[in-house]
């Protein structure tokens, strides 16, 4: 309900212990989910400016974010993250000032999606060792990542690949015997069925 200017539109939301943090089109809120409060707000751009944040992920020592223009990071448990300048922007990866859409933990890894705007397709790079090596790209748009019951879930306009906790290739969905797949998420449950949010 606050005033502000600029994009109010919510793209993501993490939960990390009783903390909701929002991926907004202008940063990042924080939500006390015990409370039922918002308990930060992070401008993160440069000058403490706004910046369209599409994703958040977090791993044994650092959050990370997905933004319109690169990939920022910081220490997680930095109590000061609503300070800019405790923010640093990834530069040791390909495109790094630009739209990054997605990006996940996934057995002890961080995923980042990028969005070449101009060639319509998305490429998914990996961390390995403080290095970014690309791990999948199919020429398509990547939409979303996600992970649940040890998978890894590429989520395309038209398909769902489903990787193992090898990062092997063990399942693509294109379509469901009675239409073409259209998703937006998909997840196994902890008995091993399969959900997707298709378009239709």
């Amino acid at each position: 309900n606050k005033q502000i200017q600029g994009n109010k539109k919510i793209y993501q939301i993490v939960f990390f212990i009783f903390l909701a943090y929002l991926a907004c089109g202008f940063g990042i809120v924080v939500v006390n989910t015990d409370k039922k409060e918002i308990q930060d707000t992070y401008y993160i751009g440069p000058n403490a400016s706004s910046i369209e944040v599409y994703s958040i992920a977090f791993d044994l020592n650092h959050i990370y974010v997905a933004t319109e223009s690169g990939i920022y990071y910081a220490d997680k448990n930095n109590p000061n993250l609503a300070n800019f300048e405790e923010w640093q922007k990834t530069s040791n990866i390909a495109f790094p000032n630009s739209k990054y859409t997605s990006i996940l933990e996934f057995n002890n890894s961080i995923y980042a999606c990028y969005y070449d705007n101009s060639a319509d397709k998305s490429i998914i790079y990996r961390l390995q060792e403080n290095q970014w090596l690309e791990f999948y790209s199919d020429n398509k748009t990547v939409t979303k990542l996600n992970s649940s019951n040890n998978r890894l879930f590429v989520i395309e306009e038209n398909a769902i690949i489903i990787f193992n906790n090898n990062l092997i290739e063990e399942r693509r969905i294109t379509d469901y015997g009675f239409a073409a797949a259209e998703p937006f998420d998909a997840l196994y449950d902890t008995d091993n069925k399969l959900y997707i949010a298709d378009r239709y």
